[in-house]
């Protein structure tokens, strides 16, 4: 998966936390270096940061356009 493909509020899945919005790029520091982190939001109030490196533990939600999925907590 590209960054490139996913836009603010696409469905993503991640392999540990499940299904969630991805919300964009943000830069934070670890443990004194600035690094660039995936924003995935899951049910208020839980979010992830993914380090970008770790960018393989997630992929963009394919699913039927029938139904919604659930926000995973």
């Amino acid at each position: 998966m590209s960054l490139l493909e996913l836009k603010d509020g696409d469905l993503v899945v991640h392999v540990t936390h499940g299904i969630g919005r991805f919300r964009g790029l943000v830069r934070r520091s670890d443990r004194g270096i600035e690094r660039e982190f995936l924003r995935i939001d899951y049910q208020e109030p839980d979010r992830v940061f993914v380090p970008s490196d770790q960018l393989d533990r997630v992929q963009k939600y394919i699913g039927s356009d029938d139904q919604q999925p659930t926000i995973h907590r």
